[in-house]
């Protein structure tokens, strides 16, 4: 197939399951988003939610184009062409989403920029997009003379030269900005709360619904707005840094050994998978998400489980008067 494969006893399959699963994952925490939607159409005014929700079923499509890839044989060049770049550019945008959230957070925290206006919405999203799209939409066009072999369609699982260059430029760069970029955008923001705990309250109760805070939030103590906040945020930069980063450092590896390592094949495909589970983890520990949860789905549960458990007290105080009612009953019969 177009992708690079590894034959290797129980690898493949292995790769496949975390593929499904992951693909699942997504789904269902998609799934999820949409009925907090639904019972709740305010949360989808939070840019967050909106990204995040998007987030899920684009990861989810890039986990089908692989199991495609592994199940369906490709042999037209220009087809080949075509899954290489939805997988490598349906694998970067997803966490420069994920840094688009928190980049835009600092915006609106630290620069003071107002929740309001849509043009920093609009160049943050431009931004992540044109840096998944751009770089790996170059093979769609590139040669494979120029990489150094036949066809894009017969990858092989060691690289050369040419090959390693190349990826390392449209796909290994824009991998590991992503998540350098979170991890500063992240530690400003850290930095910031610790500084400035009165103010930071004041800017989040004027734009909850933009950066993800909630009222609850906002009425708690300066330390646990600051643990609320990180507990948000965290996931963001670590979406990239676990589940791509060591992805480029196996692939280094394999080029300048030469060979393949099969115990790093299947932590990088075991973690290529855990992405799925760290933006799923980001969209429900957001506030304006868990609050709609705990305001209409939660509470209903509660109240069914408590109507359930009134009804069945009152079914037992009935039975017991009338257990009593017939006892009375008995003892006048026998008078």
């Amino acid at each position: 197939g177009p992708l690079p494969t590894i034959t290797q006893a129980g690898f493949e399959y292995f790769a496949i399951v975390v593929f499904i699963l992951a693909s699942v994952i997504s789904l269902g925490v998609f799934a999820y988003a949409v009925v907090i939607i639904i019972v709740e159409p305010s949360v989808w005014r939070c840019s967050i939610v909106r990204v995040l929700t998007v987030t899920q079923i684009i990861n989810s499509i890039r986990f089908v184009i692989r199991l495609i890839a592994s199940f369906v044989p490709i042999k037209a060049d220009y087809g080949c062409r075509v899954i290489l770049f939805l997988n490598n550019a349906l694998t970067l945008l997803p966490v420069n989403l994920c840094i688009f959230c928190v980049v835009y957070m600092q915006m609106v925290v630290i620069h003071n920029v107002s929740p309001f206006k849509r043009w920093p919405r609009v160049v943050l999203m431009l931004f992540a997009v044109l840096t998944a799209v751009v770089p790996t939409g170059s093979y769609l066009y590139v040669s494979p003379h120029d990489l150094g072999i036949t066809t894009l369609c017969e990858l092989p699982s060691v690289y050369n030269r040419e090959q390693y260059t190349y990826v390392m430029l449209t796909i290994a760069l824009w991998q590991y900005l992503s998540g350098v970029v979170g991890v500063v955008s992240v530690t400003f923001i850290w930095i910031y709360i610790l500084q400035t705990r009165r103010k930071m309250q004041s800017i989040l109760a004027r734009s909850e619904y933009v950066h993800s805070q909630s009222r609850d939030v906002v009425a708690q103590s300066g330390a646990n707005i600051l643990h609320s906040t990180m507990l948000n945020l965290i996931w963001y930069p670590i979406t990239p840094i676990i589940s791509l980063w060591l992805n480029m450092v196996v692939f280094s590896v394999v080029y300048y050994r030469q060979r393949t390592y099969m115990a790093l094949e299947f932590v990088n495909a075991a973690l290529l998978g855990l992405q799925s589970v760290f933006l799923g983890i980001a969209l429900i520990v957001n506030p304006i998400i868990r609050d709609a949860f705990n305001k209409h789905i939660r509470h209903k549960w509660r109240y069914r489980r408590e109507r359930k458990t009134s009804l069945a007290v009152q079914q037992g105080y009935e039975d017991f008067q009338l257990e009593g009612t017939d006892d009375t009953l008995s003892d006048l019969d026998s008078v």
